[in-house]
Order: C-alpha cells, then structure tokens, then sequence
C-alpha cells in the first residue's frame, strides 16, 4: 500500500531543492520514531537542528537558502546572497547570508547569521515557492553596501533604478528607517546616495509628486513647480512650488541635504526675506508627508484660506 506521507515528502523534496524541517515531516504525519528511522535509514541526512536534507540532492547553494529559511522562518536571505537572487551587479560574494531578528541564535554550516533589532515588514518579500525569501532590494542594497563598499553599491543602486527595482524615494526612506551610527554600511549607502546630484533631485521629486497629488485631492490650486524667482536683483531662486497669485512659496526639505548647518542657516535668510516680500513659506519635511500628510494639507489649506481663497475658486 502506497503510503500516503512518502508521496507528499517526495513532493515537497522535489519543490525544495531536497530540504525539509522536523515541522514539515511532522505535518505529514511523520512520528519523531518515524523520522528517526528516516535518518538512520539514510533516506534525510541532518543539515542543522531539526532541519535535513535529501542525499539526492546536492549539497549546494539552494539547499543552504531553503534550510536557512525553514531554519529561520521569520528571517530573510539577505545582503549579497539576496542581491545574487535578485540578479544585481557587484554581488560576488561566495558565503550565504540570513538576515536574522535579534535574539536569534541559529547555527548552520556555511550560512552567515546577521540578526538586527530592526526588520520591518517592508524589507522581507513573499517566500518564494521553493520556500526561500529574500530581503526587499531596497534592503538589500542597504545591507550589502558594508560588503560591496561605495562603488559597487553605487554600480548595484543604478542597475535597480533602471530596472525599477525601487525608486530614489524607497532608497532614501529606507536609508532614514535603518540609518545607525553602528550599522554596518549605513555610511556607505548614505554617502552613495547623497554624492549624486541627479539621485538628490530624484528623491526630492519623489516627495513633491506624492504632495502635489494630495494637494490635487484636497481641491487646491496645482503650483507652479521649480519655479525661478528673483529673491534680489542678484539672487536668482527657484521655490519648490509656488502660488503666485496667493503669494505661497512651498518647499519640500528631505533630510538628506537639509539638515545641516549652511542649508538651515541658508533656507531660513531665504525664508525670512521671502516673508518681508509678503510671500507666505510653508516647509514640508520627508515625515510630514510620509506620515502626517493629511494635517499637512489641513495647515496649507488654512494658509490660503488666510490669503483669500476659498473652495471652488479658479487656480
């Protein structure tokens, strides 16, 4: 008689890559008596604790992923094993790598444990179906850049942009998120990112389209965006997004280039003598649009509730 849990062990080795956990066995109806007699058989070999493997499937790569994510399941593969399965450029690294929450303390030969406090649910993908998961590519690359330094982080970054892997705006909020003084590649990734111009410019517009359509949503006037103003007869400006007709000057700050003391101290002369030209200077940060938007919208528009409009007015 056939039985009934070698067909579905048999199907579950054959999907991955010849690795199974005491959990799965045990759901097939396997005893521990039972699994035993697998080892001791021959028929699965121990590869850690409660996790074994197929002799008929190599020892390999693969099999290290599967049995590092049964091994784990609320961890990730991570760092430059995750950027090899997503498929990104300077990503050579030969060892495997999980990334593990704090207070995990796996063991697995060949596999590197990185645990960390935080691991939010935005940097873990859906578990593939050969059971493995992987790291966000924005999380990835953020990991990986204490590995693959400034210069293959900054190859891996371009080549995720431009397959849209992520956007400038994931990057950076992603950056914010995990940033560390102790975080191995915190660094890197934020010199990489803030040594570009053209990436600045790119997360700064990420935020103003995310501001501009709510702006759209709450019935205010569009603004000018990047608009050129004379702030004196030999001070060319350009304001983030202007009202001119209601004299509102909107500027869109991301911490990256706007938390330091020359951009305080230059926004808020900037600031101070748009105001003594009648102009209203409403600044937006990075978490007030990602996490306060709504009261945001509510200040700017009581703002041109002030300077004389009301709902239903043409822009």
């Amino acid at each position: 008689m056939d039985d009934p849990r070698r067909s579905a062990l048999d199907t579950w080795l054959s999907n991955h890559h010849g690795v199974v956990s005491h959990r799965v066995l045990e759901s097939f109806g396997y005893s521990r008596w039972a699994i035993s007699r697998l080892v001791s058989a021959g028929r699965l070999e121990p590869m850690a604790r409660s996790i074994y493997r197929s002799p008929t499937h190599p020892l390999g790569r693969l099999q290290r992923l599967v049995a590092a994510c049964l091994l784990v399941p609320e961890g990730a593969v991570g760092y430059t094993t995750a950027g090899q399965e997503w498929g990104l450029r300077r990503m050579s690294d030969p060892r495997v790598h999980l990334l593990v929450p704090h207070g995990s303390s796996p063991t697995i030969d060949g596999v590197v444990i990185h645990r960390c406090r935080r691991i939010d649910p935005v940097d873990l993908t859906a578990r593939r179906p050969d059971g493995v998961r992987l790291t966000s590519p924005p999380r990835t690359l953020f990991d990986a850049a204490s590995i693959i330094g400034v210069d293959g982080t900054e190859s891996a970054i371009e080549q995720a942009l431009d397959e849209r892997r992520c956007t400038i705006g994931t990057l950076m909020a992603t950056s914010r998120r995990l940033h560390h003084g102790n975080r191995p590649g915190a660094a890197v990734f934020e010199q990489v990112l803030t040594s570009r111009p053209m990436w600045r410019g790119l997360a700064k517009s990420e935020l103003e389209r995310t501001l501009r359509k709510a702006v759209a949503q709450a019935g205010l006037p569009a603004p000018q965006v990047n608009w050129p103003f004379q702030l004196s007869p030999t001070e060319p400006i350009v304001i983030d997004l202007a009202w001119a007709p209601w004299r509102i000057a909107g500027e869109v700050d991301h911490p990256f280039w706007h938390d330091r003391d020359v951009e305080i101290r230059r926004d808020k002369r900037r600031d101070r003598k748009l105001q003594a030209m009648g102009w209203a200077t409403p600044r937006l940060t990075q978490h007030d649009i990602d996490h306060e938007l709504d009261a945001s919208i509510d200040d700017l528009v009581a703002i041109f509730v002030q300077r004389g409009w009301r709902p239903g007015d043409a822009a």
